[in-house]
């Protein structure tokens, strides 16, 4: 190996390292995780229905606002986002083990196309500098 492929190898190593201890740390999925996410959701839940309750209860006292404060307008619309991050939870909760291969796997695919793209990168500016380069002739 030359010196430049064995700088690659360093960065791809450097990489891989910083994107899984971010990748750990930051969004890795774990079961503490996904029930924050879900309650999160259910308070998001909550104040969205809240929001609209209000809103009605304005309108029938005769205040109407321009535009609405809530995040969806529609009762059914929150009802079923809801449902639906209800079932993402469900099959996260219950599949723990696949969404955290599945998660690994990402990563790894990130981490492979970033490498590639850098070696492809220097096999470029390889070619170029190379292009730059006068020939010798040799005068024997």
């Amino acid at each position: 190996m030359n010196g430049w492929q064995r700088m690659w190898v360093f960065i791809c190593v450097v990489l891989l390292i910083v994107m899984a201890s971010f990748a750990a740390t930051l969004n890795f999925p774990t079961a503490e995780r996904i029930e924050s996410y879900y309650a999160f959701d259910q308070y998001m839940y909550d104040t969205n229905l809240k929001c609209l309750e209000t809103e009605a209860a304005r309108r029938n006292a005769g205040i109407n606002l321009p535009v609405s404060a809530c995040t969806l307008d529609d009762p059914l619309a929150v009802k079923s986002k809801f449902a639906e991050d209800t079932a993402r939870y469900e099959y996260r909760r219950d599949n723990l083990l696949t969404v955290q291969l599945q998660s690994m796997g990402w990563i790894i695919a990130g981490w492979v196309i970033v490498c590639v793209a850098l070696y492809l990168l220097g096999l470029v500016l390889a070619w170029i500098v190379r292009g730059f380069r006068t020939k010798r002739i040799n005068p024997s």
